[in-house]
């Protein structure tokens, strides 16, 4: 799990973040190092261990707290905080490499390094350039990304480091389901999307309405599941989708275009929030999707 800006998490929550791990490890860990009455510190734990009473973070039954993951298989980005710290062995590692997409204009780029100086690029631009503070950090502040997709790359004593982040663009949500309203309110008809990109999430289609994909139109959802204000309630569960109905009959999506969910940057299997989807329709009659692409 992934955040930025950093929020703090409820402690026995869903959501516990790797960004909040390494920020509370980087700030603890600088407050015991400038206290002379201190002659020691060490780290708990090293591993993600079972615990069949915990029902908190992406996984039930487990202990998240490691500095690595329960099969052993990912360090954390707090694992590689203390190795820039508590060895010589070189180390420049991106904090977030596994963040795959951001909601805000800007982003907080954080660096553990015990290389020297680092600079930083967006996009082939450079950024500027920092020396690691005294727990071997470097935070570039509010870094401006475009809507898409961003590469951030890090580079120091002829390393380098790197990621892909997409940035959330506008949503049009409220404005194409104003239309689809519009529409239904009159008795129906059909709503178009033109060529080009389209972004919203939790549209809610009504009774009567056909949403129409124009050749060449691309109906992308939100990177953040939290954004899907349409979502279904059914037997406790929430049903996230770009395109919702629920009780509704003579429905349709037809064109030439495509729904596209941005799978690759959705949660995988069961982690917590849960995956959206292209389509979720519960309890309709007469739908009818044909010709577009999911």
């Amino acid at each position: 799990q992934h955040d930025d800006p950093l929020s703090r998490p409820i402690h026995d929550g869903r959501w516990h973040p790797e960004e909040y791990q390494a920020y509370v490890h980087r700030e603890t860990y600088r407050a015991l190092s400038a206290d002379p009455r201190i002659w020691g510190t060490f780290a708990w734990c090293l591993a993600d261990f079972g615990s069949d009473c915990r029902q908190e973070g992406p996984q039930c039954g487990v202990n998240d707290k490691g500095l690595v993951t329960f099969d052993r298989s990912a360090k954390k980005d707090a694992f590689w905080f203390y190795k820039a710290n508590w060895t010589a062995d070189p180390v420049l590692h991106l904090v977030g490499r596994g963040r795959k997409a951001v909601t805000n204009e800007a982003a907080n780029i954080l660096v553990f390094s015990n290389v020297g100086e680092a600079s930083l690029a967006v996009n082939g631009r450079t950024v500027g350039k920092a020396m690691p503070d005294e727990v071997r950090s470097i935070l570039w502040r509010n870094v401006a990304l475009s809507p898409g997709w961003n590469r951030i790359e890090v580079r120091a004593a002829g390393r380098s480091v790197s990621t892909r982040i997409y940035r959330n663009p506008p949503m049009e949500t409220t404005s194409i389901q104003r239309r689809i309203d519009d529409v239904a309110a009159s008795g129906g008809g059909t709503v178009t999307l033109a060529a080009g990109e389209h972004h919203a999430a939790g549209l809610v289609l009504r009774s009567n309405v056909t949403l129409a994909l124009a050749k060449g139109a691309v109906l992308k959802g939100s990177v953040s599941t939290f954004d899907y204000p349409g979502a279904i309630a059914d037997a406790g569960s929430t049903r996230k989708a770009i395109v919702t109905a629920e009780g509704a009959e003579n429905i349709a999506i037809v064109g030439e275009g495509t729904v596209d969910g941005l799978g690759e940057l959705a949660p995988q299997g069961n982690e917590y929030p849960g995956r959206w989807k292209d389509v979720f329709f519960l309890r309709c009659r007469n739908v009818r999707i044909e010709g577009v692409t999911l």
